[in-house]
């Protein structure tokens, strides 16, 4: 039978129970939550505050917090409230209670607990990043104060922002959809940049697999194409001295799940965005690189009219050769050949689009690639035709 049955059954002689059990606490570890529970339901707080702190015991403190945060509010007192913090400041990070909801019951005395709880917490969190474990409720979409963050915190709203920095460091999949960080940029759209900051100081090559949240908010913005952007130029700095192969953390916004689907609207909105983007910054060889290489998942057809967009404005030989045109990626079962194939028939539809006298560097540049895919697949063809003789 279990402790908590046992005291349960026995609800008269828990008292007795629980102190028995803190001469045992570091064997068995037991959560204290039931037991908390019914001790404040057989006894006085005070009474239960005496219990707890009448021993030496290896998860004391684990112990205070369970006693804190369950604690009834009708015997939350300016002393209480004053223990609360004290305890908070005092205790590891793993002894900490996991969630902040339990504040409520302590604003009738302190209006602003919650300003002085958190601002701690981030600025232990400085120290021990698990300090801010508890934080990440601030921004579950199913609590309280999701969304009221800047009236609970209007004497500090910065510590919002801060609080979901260290929530996020702490915790790569907090905010995976993005919600509360929508919402955040809404109020003060710089703080993208704080995020794209934090990733990378985490995570020294993020790519399109890094655990972050997720930004499709930003493609609901009336300003899309400027906020997209902004994004955008700011990762590609980070990206500068970055290995340049694969996607990063900007190529997301552009992927979609594999197998899934997209609507209408938002694939019109990736590609208009690409269209603008480059026309607007043609002039900057790198910036149009790293654009290309968000485009390249997004279908032949596209890439080829992105190369035309590209041409009108920048007939640079040396420029054209910087660019990824061609997929970055393959996958195949069996024979590369048609892989190949379609490679290939791709490059020759480009040629069309160099019919120009100023084009001709940059046709003889694709019609080298075309031979070159020419001998790959008669070189593979050998490949295969020796491998079926064995």
């Amino acid at each position: 039978m279990s402790l908590k049955a046992i005291a349960e059954i026995h609800h008269d002689q828990i008292k007795e129970i629980v102190s028995i059990y803190f001469d045992y606490d570091n064997i068995f570890n037991i959560h204290p939550g039931s037991l908390i529970f019914n001790l404040f339901r057989a006894l006085r707080s005070s009474e239960v505050w005496e219990l707890i702190d009448s021993k030496s015991y290896r998860w004391k403190k684990n112990w205070r917090s369970f006693y804190f945060s369950m604690l009834p509010e009708e015997d939350i007192n300016e002393d209480e409230t004053h223990s609360l913090l004290t305890h908070l400041n005092e205790t590891p990070s793993n002894e900490l209670p996991t969630w902040l909801d339990f504040l409520s019951k302590y604003q009738a005395i302190d209006k602003e607990i919650y300003v002085k709880v958190v601002r701690l917490l981030v600025e232990k969190s400085e120290e021990d990043k698990n300090y801010a474990a508890s934080l990440r409720q601030l921004f579950n979409k199913g609590y309280e104060l999701f969304g009221n963050w800047f009236e609970v915190f209007k004497s500090d709203t910065q510590l919002v922002f801060s609080a979901y920095l260290a929530a996020l460091k702490n915790e790569r999949y907090c905010d995976y959809k993005g919600e509360a960080l929508a919402l955040l940029t809404e109020e003060e759209p710089s703080f993208m940049i704080k995020i794209v900051d934090c990733i990378y100081e985490n995570e020294r090559y993020p790519d399109e697999h890094t655990s972050m949240p997720e930004l499709f908010f930003l493609w609901e913005r009336d300003n899309y194409l400027d906020a997209v952007e902004q994004y955008g130029k700011y990762v590609y700095t980070k990206e500068l001295n970055s290995y340049g192969f694969g996607g990063n953390i900007f190529t997301k916004l552009f992927s979609k799940e594999k197998g899934g689907s997209e609507p209408d609207e938002l694939m019109v909105k990736k590609q208009g965005f690409i269209r603008h983007t480059v026309r607007n910054n043609i002039d900057d060889i790198g910036y149009i690189c790293f654009i290309f290489k968000a485009a390249n998942c997004m279908g032949q057809s596209f890439r080829r009219e992105l190369l035309g967009i590209f041409l009108q404005h920048n007939k640079k030989i040396d420029d054209f050769k910087k660019l990824e045109y061609e997929p970055t990626t393959r996958s195949w079962s069996g024979s590369q050949v048609p892989t190949l194939e379609k490679e290939k028939n791709y490059l020759i539809t480009l040629l069309s689009l160099l019919n120009s006298v100023d084009l001709l560097e940059h046709r003889s540049n694709i019609e080298k690639r075309i031979e070159y895919k020419l001998k790959y697949i008669e070189s593979e063809k050998k490949r295969d035709f020796l491998e079926s003789r064995q």
